[in-house]
């Protein structure tokens, strides 16, 4: 059956910034703010905000990620001191319930985290600390008689300072930078961007005989070569190769291509850097030249494995490409209709791109091509400074 023409309905939680800070200089919202989205393709969203509108989660809950089975919303507070907790989603109402168990992040600046596929680790990045942690969970309830509930965070079992050559720009490299961990397709290692560096991390992971153990063991340090200065910001790995990489570069609105073996668990090449901006080719030795008005934020890539996008903050848009023989093949960009665009995500298949313009309080939304991969816009609805978003289905009743 044609999925064209059906009504889907999905929970959307925006993480938002509630203070301002040295690097937050708008700061309107009042913790994770919760709607109901309505969506048929082709068609503009209908956004609804559910009962309260938001939950309270503490200063500055920026970064927001759920497990895999969508139960247990986890926020992590941008702070000099941060923490994360966690929150148990309804799947039936999009209620939020504070499971009330903060931990201590291990550094100053949470900005990014993931969890495993099987649900019973979270991966953090401290952005000011330079640091990543893995933090256990609680996958079903204790046969104890603690407080603790299914999705509890525990404390840290692991935390790795990054290590490596600071780049050339002393007011952003001035330490190591941790901005993002990405897990490999097998989970075997922990990819980290790290904007201080230029750089991504590979770490391996080992877990434990116990559930609850695990190791990160420092690996490789690759550095991006061709752009001195680039500020490693967050990366994807393609959806169906898993030896294919793609970085984006926050200071030099850049993504460069990265060739991964998967045996020897190494980043083996730097294949391709292209402009956001305009996909202009960039070498080692070209005169490509860094636009200062303008600065990368979050990278996907479609489902289908044919479409990467990147989102401009300044130039306030979306670059558009499309993967071709390893490569990147540049399509075009699209306006966000709004000011700093630090997050989006794609959801429903490929079909629907969220953004969230932070400064300018929007949540735009866009069709996607399937087979251009181009954007449509459809409308936008108003959210005070998101920040991060994630979307989780309703269940079934």
């Amino acid at each position: 059956m044609s999925q064209e023409g059906v009504s889907r309905q999905l929970f959307l939680y925006v993480g938002t910034y509630t203070r301002v800070e040295g690097w937050v200089p708008f700061a309107k919202g009042q913790g994770v703010h919760c709607f109901k989205l309505e969506y048929t393709p082709g068609k503009p969203v209908v956004l609804n905000p559910l009962s309260p509108g938001h939950y309270e989660a503490g200063i500055n809950p920026g970064w927001i990620v759920a497990n895999p089975a969508k139960d247990t919303l986890y926020v992590a507070r941008e702070l000099d001191k941060s923490t994360v907790n966690a929150f148990t989603i309804d799947r039936l109402t999009g209620t939020l319930t504070d499971l009330h168990t903060v931990q201590d992040s291990t550094g100053p600046g949470s900005c990014h985290a993931i969890t495993s596929k099987d649900g019973k680790f979270l991966f953090l990045a401290n952005y000011l600390g330079g640091n990543i942690a893995a933090f256990p969970l609680l996958t079903s309830d204790p046969i104890d008689a603690t407080n603790q509930s299914r999705g509890t965070i525990l404390p840290a079992a692991a935390s790795v300072k990054d290590s490596g050559e600071l780049g050339p720009n002393p007011a952003r490299q001035d330490a190591a930078h941790a901005h993002s961990v990405t897990l490999s397709q097998d989970e075997s290692v922990l990819f980290v961007s790290d904007l201080g560096f230029d750089s991504v991390l590979v770490y391996q992971i080992q877990r434990g005989p116990d559930l609850h153990q695990i190791q990160l063991i420092h690996h490789q340090t690759f550095k991006i070569k061709s752009l001195p200065g680039c500020g490693t910001r967050h990366l994807v790995v393609h959806p169906t190769n898993p030896s294919l990489l793609f970085a984006v570069n926050e200071l030099s609105s850049s993504v460069s291509v990265l060739k991964y073996d998967t045996a020897q668990q190494m980043i083996v090449e730097e294949l391709q850097s292209i402009s956001t901006l305009n996909g202009e080719n960039i070498s080692a030795n070209s005169n490509y030249t860094f636009n200062t008005s303008t600065s990368c934020a979050e990278i996907q890539a479609h489902e289908n494995g044919r479409f990467l996008y990147v989102s401009n903050r300044g130039d306030d848009s979306i670059a558009i490409f499309e993967v071709e023989n390893e490569r990147l093949k540049w399509v075009g960009k699209e306006s966000t209709r709004g000011k700093v665009p630090r997050h989006f995500l794609v959801v429903d298949g490929g079909r629907l791109l969220i953004v969230g313009n932070q400064d300018s309080d929007t949540l735009v939304f866009f069709d996607i091509d399937q087979e251009k991969g181009i954007l449509k816009f459809l409308n936008e609805e108003k959210c005070a400074t998101p920040v991060c978003m994630v979307t989780v289905p309703l269940a079934s009743t």
